[in-house]
């Protein structure tokens, strides 16, 4: 036995110290290294949203919502926020509705308040009939706080690298949150509030490994944009991939991806018609001429977000994270290119089994609620006007000649007046030049594909000079009606 103590002598402790805990980043890189999966617990969802509004509008915002509402109800997912990236004003109501339905009106909603984005184009139509056909607490975004102000509080709140976020939309709350200056909710300037509370960030824009063209989550440029709004969109998603701190783990998924899985044709059978997730996506199928196909809209943003929640796994999702593609994303001007090198906090997703993809979203989609609204039951099936099953648009012979191919030749023209003697010149040295436009619409092999066509415009001086005359009411006159492009690779506005 050892002495007792003596004046000069030191007791020694035999207390083992505590480890300090493995950091939360490491760990989940090598439980995902091991294909452990997600730790255990509900993953602490923000879901960062456009939802049918801004210049990438589309309906599969929607999905996202609703499968993270059932993820939820399966004790998979705690939803803490949902924030709208883009400025029309009806698109939070969408987002209160869904919460509302599912029973969750709890969940906070913040919008865009910032400075750059405009709303003169219109959302889709569903975004305003779902407003109108179902009860929510809130309608438009004016009734909900600034989404960087509830980015801040929901971060402080948090415990450390704890939260997961999925943006399926512009990233402007993310740039302005990066920027934002320490406030009432933390003393951290906003970079420094990202690197301590959030773990994963899950975006859904660009193509990989590299864009021939710009996508629109990254740039902001189509469907009507006008050039502030997607100058201020361009440079938010190049300020935050660039300056989103290296603890946060990056995953990218991008429009070939999405757009290869058809999913949501299924509501219309699975679901009841008081149900605002089938409601959103009949509307849309019933009003929209491009996009939809016999399965139902193309899924980028469902598939970020269901891998924000359940991970990347072939077997589960039908998703695998890029093998051999060490380097990181260099975004510019709504383009990217993925410049390979060390390993680094970034990689991207691989589609490997669609078929699998496609039942994992349907099946959230189908899933009963298993809360209802607390305030008041659910109501009346809204009036839907009854669908036709779906079949292919209407032959191009009933499109203007401009857009048809071959193009037709159009009514002639009365001939241009005789110049000026004073500007007359010989038949030999005599010029006409002209112009070829392009119009080219759809996405690549989704989705239907706005006809190609080329056509020599007339000559600017004959089409200045020639007056009008009876001949040139017979005419066609060009549709009125604005082509509203998908997410991915269609004309922006500002080239047409």
């Amino acid at each position: 036995p050892a002495a007792p103590p003596g004046p000069h002598t030191t007791k020694v402790s035999h207390r083992v110290a505590p480890r300090s805990p493995m950091p939360a980043t490491l760990l989940l890189l090598l439980r995902g290294a091991l294909g452990l999966g997600p730790p255990a617990g509900p993953v602490r969802l923000i879901l960062d949203t456009d939802m049918g509004g801004g210049a990438c509008q589309d309906v599969d915002d929607v999905a996202a919502l609703c499968m993270t509402h059932a993820l939820a109800d399966r004790g998979e997912v705690e939803l803490l926020a949902v924030v709208q990236d883009t400025a029309p004003p009806p698109c939070a109501g969408v987002i209160s509705v869904i919460n509302h339905y599912y029973g969750r009106d709890h969940v906070p909603i913040g919008a865009y308040k910032g400075q750059g984005l405009h709303h003169s184009y219109p959302p889709l139509s569903y975004v305003n009939d779902v407003v109108r056909a179902f009860p929510s607490p809130i309608r438009n975004n004016s009734q909900v706080r600034d989404a960087v102000k509830l980015y801040r509080r929901v971060l402080a709140d948090a415990a450390t690298r704890s939260v997961t976020i999925s943006s399926v939309g512009l990233l402007t709350n993310l740039e302005l949150l990066l920027r934002s200056a320490p406030d009432e909710h933390s003393q951290l300037r906003g970079v420094e509030l990202v690197a301590e509370k959030v773990a994963l960030l899950v975006v859904m824009a660009g193509r990989y490994p590299s864009s021939q063209r710009a996508e629109c989550n990254a740039c902001g440029c189509y469907n009507g944009a006008d050039r502030a709004s997607a100058a201020t969109a361009s440079a938010a998603s190049s300020y935050v991939v660039k300056h989103m701190p290296r603890t946060v783990r990056m995953v990218f998924l991008g429009g070939e991806v999405g757009e290869n899985v058809r999913t949501g044709e299924a509501l219309e059978s699975c679901a009841t018609r008081d149900n605002p997730c089938r409601h959103a996506y009949m509307a849309y199928r019933r009003d929209s001429f491009w996009g939809w196909a016999p399965g139902g809209r193309s899924s980028w943003d469902p598939l970020a977000t269901l891998v924000a929640i359940r991970g990347a796994s072939a077997e589960r999702e039908g998703l695998v994270e890029c093998s051999d593609c060490s380097g990181i994303n260099d975004v510019f001007n709504g383009r990217n290119t993925w410049r390979r090198g060390r390993a680094s906090n970034q990689s991207y997703l691989v589609l490997e089994r669609p078929d699998v993809a496609k039942a994992a979203v349907d099946a959230l989609l189908c899933q009963p609620r298993a809360h209802r609204p607390a305030a008041s039951p659910s109501p009346p099936a809204p009036p839907v006007t009854p669908l036709a099953p779906w079949s292919p648009p209407p032959p191009p012979r009933a499109m203007p000649w401009w857009m048809t191919e071959p193009p037709q030749t159009p009514p002639s023209l009365p001939p241009p007046p005789s110049p000026p003697s004073s500007l007359s010149r010989s038949a030999g040295s005599r010029r006409t030049s002209s112009r070829r436009i392009t119009f080219v619409g759809g996405r690549g092999s989704s989705g239907r594909r706005t006809p190609k066509a080329e056509k020599s415009c007339l000559p600017l001086r004959r089409a200045a000079a020639s007056p009008i005359s009876a001949t040139s009411s017979r005419l066609p006159r060009p549709s009125t009606h604005r082509y509203r492009a998908p997410k991915g690779d269609p004309i922006p506005s500002s080239t047409v």
